[in-house]
C-alpha cells in the first residue's frame, strides 16, 4: 500500500490501482494525473506534474487538441504576476481599441473642414446649419423644422 500524493484526502491506495509517475516516481490514482504522454501502442502514460516535467518530444506524439490543453494548462500554473501582465496588457490593447476612430486620416480632415465652414457660416448669421450624410457623404443642410417653424411664423404676422 501506498498513499496518493495528487488527492487531497491523501488516503492510502492499493499498489495494483497505483500509477507511478515515470518522472518523479511518485504513486496516485490513474485519475489524478494531470498530463499524458501517448505511447505507440496507442495507450496514455501518466504524469503527475508535480515533480516531473514533460519533454518537447512527448508534446510532438501528442494529439493536437490534448496539446492545446497541455498549453492552457501551462499557462494556468505560471506566476501570478505574469497573468497579471497579460491581463494588464490586454486590457490596454482593448482599451485603445475603443478610443480609435473609425475614419481615415483624409475623411477626419474632410469633415473637420465641414465642420469649420459651418462654424463659419453660423458665425455669418445663417441658422439651423446641420451635417447630414447624404450618400455617404457629409453635407451641409438646413433643419427643415427651422425652414416649417420659419413659414408657420411669417404666416402669423401677415
Amino acid at each position: 500500500m501506498s498513499k496518493c500524493l495528487m488527492c487531497s484526502d491523501k488516503g492510502p491506495i492499493l499498489l495494483k490501482n497505483a500509477v507511478q509517475c515515470k518522472s518523479c516516481s511518485i504513486y496516485y490514482h490513474k485519475s489524478c494525473g494531470n498530463r499524458a504522454k501517448l505511447l505507440p501502442d496507442g495507450s496514455y502514460n501518466y504524469y503527475c506534474g508535480t515533480g516531473g516535467q514533460v519533454h518537447d518530444e512527448d508534446f510532438a506524439r501528442l494529439d493536437p487538441g490534448f496539446q492545446l490543453i497541455l498549453k492552457r494548462l501551462d499557462k494556468v500554473n505560471a506566476p501570478l504576476s505574469a497573468i497579471k501582465s497579460d491581463i494588464q496588457s490586454s486590457s490596454n490593447k482593448l482599451t485603445e481599441l475603443e478610443k480609435s476612430s473609425d475614419l481615415t486620416k483624409k475623411q477626419q480632415a474632410h469633415m473637420q473642414k465641414i465642420k469649420n465652414e459651418v462654424k463659419h457660416r453660423s458665425d455669418k448669421g445663417e441658422k439651423d446649419l446641420k451635417i447630414k450624410d447624404i450618400r455617404g457623404k457629409p453635407t451641409i443642410v438646413k433643419s427643415i423644422v427651422a425652414d416649417n417653424q420659419l413659414n408657420e411664423n411669417d404666416e402669423d404676422t401677415e
